[in-house]
């Protein structure tokens, strides 16, 4: 059900006043980070670092939610997979590389790395 996206969600937060979407967008030849109202550009090889670092090389294909095309020819998606034994579906955050090598994570913890990395330029 992959659809061709302006945007992937990574993460929603439940906060007193709401809702807070976390999510990774393209600009030009930027990638932006927006959490709730505010948003900040990710350095170029952000995505590509967190998700090196934290991610694990995917053996088989997910069904993937919604995709985007980065700058420098990689792409991010969101996958939505049940294991049999868990009772809730994850959304995973899936990268591929320019030469095909594919990496999933937990979206949340991609998004906490992420924000991380922006922390002091949100606005």
């Amino acid at each position: 059900m992959d659809s061709g996206s302006d945007s992937v969600r990574l993460q929603e937060i439940s906060e007193h006043d709401g809702v807070t979407v976390v999510r990774v967008a393209v600009d030009g030849d930027a990638a932006i980070l927006h959490v709730g109202r505010c948003s900040a550009r990710l350095p170029p090889t952000a995505i590509q670092a967190v998700m090196q670092r934290y991610g694990k090389p995917l053996q088989a294909p997910l069904e993937t939610i919604e995709r985007i095309a980065l700058p420098g020819g990689t792409t991010l998606a969101r996958a939505r997979f049940r294991p049999r034994y868990d009772v809730i579906a994850k959304d995973y955050a899936v990268w591929t590389s320019e030469g095909g090598e594919t990496f999933a994570e937990l979206s949340v913890t991609v998004a906490a790395a992420l924000r991380f990395l922006v922390k002091d330029r949100l606005q």
